[in-house]
């Protein structure tokens, strides 16, 4: 009894994640041909994905897929994602209702990134692996473009579409970029830099006879001659 339930909320993880991105995909392709049926479309798919939320958030499914490498596609439903989720998609369809009656033109751009939008938000509350985090991060981001400056006739809004598609890829690499190793500057007379030495607590301590300036009240270097650049005019 217990498989059949997990599976079914699998699928239901799966269909939360995929439906909007198909029909929004398609929506986006077809363009002004399909103006007319825009709004009742993603109207049903916004609702079913408000039913899809609530069905993940009592099934906590898990669920994962190869994708690159060795890294899988990976999703899952913890008590945090299945609020942030159904909190997405309980607004998408609040503003899919508004803009039935505010967007007269260019309906089916719109809704499909609507709901292209909602998808990649979807994944990025569930993704467990890297991978999938950073393709609907920048999902999310380029579809923010393209709704911010949907009315690309206003250079204003262009701009601030370009400013959040510049800005919302950042976070994500921010933990992937290497950071410099920090070495101490060497001292006088010396062929290679000092390296810090680990303190007792597990801190970094200063070079020999010398304070390092964040720890100027605790030591100071006992003459000026004796300590590196940095430190020379912390000496008495």
């Amino acid at each position: 009894m217990i498989a059949p339930i997990e599976s079914a909320g699998q699928g239901a993880l799966w269909l939360l994640v995929g439906l909007p991105a198909v029909v929004g995909a398609a929506l986006c392709l077809a363009g002004r041909r399909l103006d007319r049926a825009a709004v009742p479309v993603a109207l049903a798919t916004a609702t079913a994905g408000v039913g899809l939320a609530v069905a993940v958030a009592v099934g906590r499914p898990v669920i994962s897929a190869p994708f690159v490498a060795d890294t899988p596609f990976g999703l899952a439903v913890d008590p945090l994602s299945a609020l942030v989720v159904g909190t997405v998609t309980t607004i998408t369809l609040l503003v899919l209702v508004f803009a039935a009656a505010d967007v007269t033109s260019s309906r089916a751009r719109f809704f499909g990134l609507m709901l292209l939008f909602a998808a990649a938000v979807a994944v990025t509350a569930t993704a467990t692996t890297l991978p999938a985090l950073l393709l609907a991060w920048e999902v999310m981001g380029a579809t923010s473009y393209a709704l911010i400056g949907f009315w690309w006739h206003d250079d204003t809004r262009v701009a601030a579409g370009a400013t959040a598609f510049l800005t919302t890829p950042a976070p994500p690499t921010w933990g992937c970029t290497p950071r410099p190793r920090r070495r101490w500057p060497a001292v006088p007379g010396s062929r290679s830099p000092i390296s810090p030495r680990p303190a007792r607590d597990g801190a970094m301590s200063s070079p020999p006879g010398c304070s390092s300036p964040h720890s100027v009240r605790q030591r100071r270097c006992p003459s000026p001659s004796g300590c590196p650049g940095p430190w020379r005019g912390r000496a008495r």
